[in-house]
């Protein structure tokens, strides 16, 4: 089944390989989907799914880096969905604003 994506908001935010976050409706499923990081590096672009920090005993944990780590909370099925999903909410960003993300700002 093929769904169609609106793209609601788009916040742009530069950090290593992050270009911003979006915010997305599913159309057919009335479902908006929060904090959908979309990213770049080397021309290569995907998208991150939202996910919840790590806790442990209330304080969150930090991975052997300093950074801090997450858990999903939504998962796509196999690398074939992940990037379709990936493609359609790159394409709903654009269409919304063809400049989104698409060059660092300037110093």
């Amino acid at each position: 089944m093929k769904h169609t994506l609106t793209c609601l908001s788009f916040i742009t935010r530069f950090s290593g390989t992050l270009r911003g976050f979006t915010t997305i409706m599913i159309n057919e499923l009335l479902m908006v989907v929060h904090d959908i990081t979309l990213h770049e590096k080397n021309g290569s672009r995907w998208v991150g799914l939202p996910g919840k920090p790590q806790l442990r005993d209330g304080v969150p944990f930090l991975n052997y880096t300093g950074r801090l780590q997450y858990t999903p909370i939504i998962e796509l099925e196999s690398r074939a969905v992940r990037d379709a999903f990936g493609s359609a909410v790159r394409t709903a960003v654009l269409q919304k604003l063809p400049e989104a993300g698409s060059r660092e700002p300037t110093p």
